[in-house]
């Protein structure tokens, strides 16, 4: 949402994929740039926190379908943001688990390798050998761990999910490396990084393809994009975010 304008680029995944398209927020209509930015703002954080929390409820047994009813009762939100928050939380724990049949069959290969290659030195190895012997070992067991770990969690149907990414988690750890002066300036990348996206669902058979989100052509050929607020967040400005150029 910062910068000046940059002409819409396409994007596209290859033949028969849908094309992606992406720019920079000029300005609102009705409404100054910081007003603006500050619905947006808030959009993505209640979006990004509701994942977050059902993402918890549904991995301590609850279904989607049985959290709807009070996410949009206690929420204030429509019935598609929940659908969105639901698509896109299945997309991202469908992807950790193709990771995790990959992350095994990767461990698997270094374990077997490592056997193999400690069976050829053998137990008597000496001099040299025998530290080198001896790291190995250390290594086939930490592998065999970890191993033991991602197998546990696939056999338990257990999906880990670091929202903000666990790289940016690994760096309050050594702060100074990471270009941090203080615990306080990581924590702020931290909370940003985990509400700084929200995802709006459409459908072929919703008035422009969406009931969040509709893109109408203006005289200039440019688009407009409205979005409806969640009621939460509806104010004065009334429940609809409208975005030109």
């Amino acid at each position: 949402m910062e910068g000046a304008p940059a002409p819409v680029r396409p994007v596209t995944g290859g033949k028969g994929l849908p094309a992606t398209y992406q720019t920079r927020i000029s300005g609102f209509a009705d409404m100054d740039r910081t007003a603006g930015d500050r619905l947006l703002w808030a959009y993505a954080d209640l979006y990004c926190r509701l994942q977050r929390r059902l993402f918890a409820e549904v991995a301590a047994g609850r279904s989607p379908a049985s959290l709807k009813a009070d996410y949009l009762r206690c929420y204030r939100i429509p019935a598609r943001l929940f659908n969105a928050l639901r698509v896109s939380l299945e997309g991202k724990v469908a992807s950790v688990k193709e990771q995790q049949l990959l992350r095994r069959d990767e461990l698997q290969r270094r374990v077997s390798r490592a056997q193999d290659q400690i069976a050829k030195v053998g137990e008597s190895a000496g001099g040299g050998r025998g530290e080198w012997l001896h790291q190995k070992q250390r290594r086939l067991t930490n592998l065999k761990g970890k191993l033991a770990k991602l197998e546990s969690d696939i056999d338990s149907d257990r999906v880990r999910l670091c929202f903000g990414s666990r790289r940016l988690w690994r760096k309050q750890h050594n702060l100074e490396a990471n270009g941090y002066a203080s615990h306080n300036e990581w924590l702020n990348d931290w909370r940003s990084a985990r509400s700084d996206e929200f995802f709006v669902l459409g459908s072929k058979d919703e008035t422009g393809g969406s009931q969040l989100c509709v893109a109408t052509v203006a005289e200039d050929g440019s688009l407009t994009l409205r979005l409806r607020l969640p009621d939460c967040l509806a104010g004065e400005q009334g429940k609809y975010l409208v975005i030109p150029g």
